[in-house]
């Protein structure tokens, strides 16, 4: 796994095969997806599993009554409004788009409108995941979004209990279970 990248963010058009519903109603954030070169990840892999992330009935649009709209990037190009950028970053870019925040190449960020997920995480997760890499990136997807809809972290409320979306469950679970959702966290 790459220590460092290309250095510069190209966002990303969903694949064919990526779904994206957007709720009916809600306090509207536009989101664009991009990617840094060189990560060692594959960036269609990233913008599905965002999608995905974003639009599953357990995410934010359910909890806190936001619509996600996807933005292409021909739609960027031409002025279209972002208020978030999910991005995948190498740990030495993460480490500079995260700044002030220190990542130490190990975690990953929301910051200046940017939610900057560390390739590193993204590829490898945690360990106390499991070896469940899906469930830690959906996990990481919608902890950081959650940090750009104004939520702060939380901590695990008891042993064997459902990890809050919120806990920094890249740090530890402190007791509880992995939990990669906002809804079904008990929060």
């Amino acid at each position: 796994m790459p220590v460092s990248g290309s250095g510069a963010i190209t966002l990303i058009e969903l694949p064919n095969d990526a779904t994206w519903s957007e709720a009916a109603s809600g306090r509207l954030v536009r989101v664009a997806i991009g990617a840094e070169g060189g990560t060692g990840a594959d960036s269609a892999e990233f913008a599905r599993t965002v999608a995905a992330t974003l639009t599953d009935a357990r995410g934010w649009q359910e909890r806190d009554g936001v619509r996600f709209r996807f933005v292409t990037p021909a739609q960027e190009a031409r002025g279209d409004r972002v208020d978030l950028t999910v991005v995948l970053a190498s740990p030495t870019f993460t480490d500079q788009l995260c700044a002030p925040l220190e990542t130490g190449g190990e975690v990953s960020c929301h910051n200046n409108g940017r939610v900057v997920i560390n390739a590193r995480r993204w590829l490898t997760a945690v360990p106390w995941f499991g070896g469940d890499i899906e469930l830690y990136r959906h996990y990481v997807v919608n902890h950081e979004v959650g940090h750009s809809l104004g939520h702060g972290h939380l901590e695990c409320r008891g042993n064997g209990q459902r990890s809050p979306i919120m806990a920094q469950q890249s740090l530890g679970l402190g007791g509880c279970l992995p939990w990669g959702w906002p809804v079904g966290d008990g929060s």
